[in-house]
């Protein structure tokens, strides 16, 4: 997740009283090294002022490993129904769908886990190279794409929104540099960004 990903989050759900907001479902939360060190600005933008303000956060992976509090596959009836008893309001499905085969499935899925007058903000690329985490589908979709997936879901909200360039990725890490991604050097990359509303 970009800073400007996390920080667009932050701010639909700072706009929220926190009983609006209600329990938050991170879907594929990935571990707390992750979202505290990796990626410091992911805890930092996004739920550390969801901690100071008392919003209770799930955050749901397949990986049994600290900061995961729910180990679970929301495709599974297990895992749906686990994920389901916390009566989530606002769902997070961030970076997931192109790292999986049916991305309609998934966003059904993960929509249906909100409860009444919720919502679910995904976040996907759109202008990104390819990426294994196993694999990439190359799954670039628009926000009214992703909108078309929850034919009854209302899109509060949609942006194309521009991040980084390749070469932050090098001055955090200059291990990163990669041939590949020479073109990313002076494109940004783009993040889909949608808000999914279910009805009250």
């Amino acid at each position: 997740m970009f800073r400007q990903e996390a920080a667009w989050i932050a701010a639909r759900i700072a706009a929220l009283d926190p009983a609006d907001v209600g329990t938050v479902a991170n879907i594929g939360s990935s571990t707390l090294q992750f979202r505290t060190q990796r990626q410091p600005w992911v805890d930092a933008e996004l739920f550390a002022p969801l901690r100071t303000r008392g919003v209770p956060v799930v955050h749901v992976d397949l990986k049994a490993e600290e900061g995961v509090d729910l180990i679970g596959d929301i495709l599974s009836e297990d895992g749906y129904a686990a994920v389901k008893a916390y009566r989530p309001r606002t769902v997070l499905l961030c970076n997931i769908l192109e790292h999986v085969h049916e991305p309609d499935r998934m966003t059904r899925r993960a929509f249906d886990l909100v409860e009444p007058g919720g919502r679910l903000i995904v976040s996907v690329p759109r202008s990104y190279p390819h990426h294994r985490d196993p694999f990439d589908t190359m799954y670039r979709p628009t926000p009214q794409e992703v909108a078309a997936l929850v034919p009854e879901a209302q899109m509060a909200e949609g942006e194309i929104l521009p991040t980084e360039y390749h070469w932050h990725d090098i001055w955090r890490n200059p291990k990163k540099l990669q041939r590949k991604r020479a073109l990313w050097l002076f494109v940004k990359y783009k993040v889909t960004m949608v808000v999914l509303a279910k009805a009250a």
